[in-house]
């Protein structure tokens, strides 16, 4: 469909302004607001090309009586997704922490998979009451983000994976999963059974973390800047090269399904975001899932959750 514009800019409170006149051969569109924003849009339907065309001219001098000049060139508009992603790059970007990782064991070092430290008994499972399986272990002096409330210790998550497909054992605080802070040790827990393949997975340890700014995913567009999800998946694509989807601590929770915000059942308090992992979760889990660690910063209770 053949469409034409025309353009207007103003100057008010040293603020430019913008109108836009777009038409077709039975519509005019007429488009006001602040420039580098989406705009105000006003559409009238005519039932002939005579009628818009009449339409234009009037409200082209109704522009100039507001004290509108017209003028050539680009537009002052913006699309809503550009408008969108604009914000979430001034005001919504966080510091993420992205782990390199090397495939070998670590003692007291940050590290997937492995060995756990000793801290009492080898977890098990509140739902079946069988062996955990060990995930993961992070000194948290080595952590580069000041992301947990704890400033010593090691962070330790466990999984139990009879029980993660089990009814709600996706959801925080069930007792299938196990996020915990643990004193530094030099010895390392003892199996519950000789095999090593059920309860922990290959090592790597993190030998560096790569600083990078993070984007909220769409569902979280929507929520904070109170839009559509339709414009905020919009805006989210332009931003894709700024979301982070790998393992990582801090910035902001890549979501599988829905945006969640998790209360702390001890305190009634939001819980922050710590940490997402995604790529050594979904490979070793053998799972399509991501797990999501949140802690508490009022009472420093930990829990974490699965979404697929």
């Amino acid at each position: 469909m053949d469409m034409s514009v025309r353009r207007f800019h103003r100057m008010q409170d040293n603020r430019e302004l913008f109108a836009e006149l777009t038409w077709t051969r039975r519509a005019l569109e007429i488009c006001r607001g602040l420039a580098g924003s989406p705009g105000e849009v006003h559409e009238e339907i005519y039932r002939t090309e005579a009628e818009v065309m009449d339409a234009v001219e009037r409200a082209a001098m109704q522009l100039v009586a507001a004290g509108f000049v017209e003028v050539q060139g680009p537009s002052l508009r913006v699309s809503i997704e550009n408008a969108i992603a604009q914000t979430v790059r001034a005001q919504h970007l966080r510091r993420c922490a992205v782990p390199v990782t090397r495939p070998e064991p670590a003692i007291r070092r940050s590290r997937f998979g492995g060995l756990p430290t000793a801290a009492g008994s080898w977890p098990r499972c509140g739902h079946c009451k069988q062996p955990m399986k060990f995930l993961l272990e992070f000194s948290i002096t080595e952590l580069p983000l000041p992301i947990i409330v704890e400033t010593t210790g090691l962070l330790q998550i466990y999984l139990c994976e009879d029980c993660q497909f089990e009814g709600d054992a996706t959801a925080p605080f069930h007792r299938a999963q196990l996020v915990r802070i643990v004193p530094l040790r030099d010895d390392i827990a003892r199996l519950p059974r000789s095999s090593e393949d059920d309860f922990v997975l290959a090592p790597a340890r993190i030998v560096d973390w790569m600083l990078v700014d993070d984007a909220p995913g769409p569902q979280t567009i929507a929520r904070l800047l109170a839009v559509e999800l339709g414009d905020a998946t919009d805006a989210w694509s332009t931003l894709e090269g700024e979301l982070t989807h790998h393992d990582k601590i801090g910035g902001w929770p890549a979501w599988g399904q829905d945006d969640e915000r998790v209360e702390c059942r001890a305190c009634a308090t939001e819980m922050r975001f710590v940490m997402q992992l995604d790529e050594h979760f979904s490979e070793r889990i053998q799972s399509n899932s991501q797990l999501y660690v949140f802690q508490c910063p009022t009472c420093a209770a930990l829990t974490s959750l699965q979404q697929y």
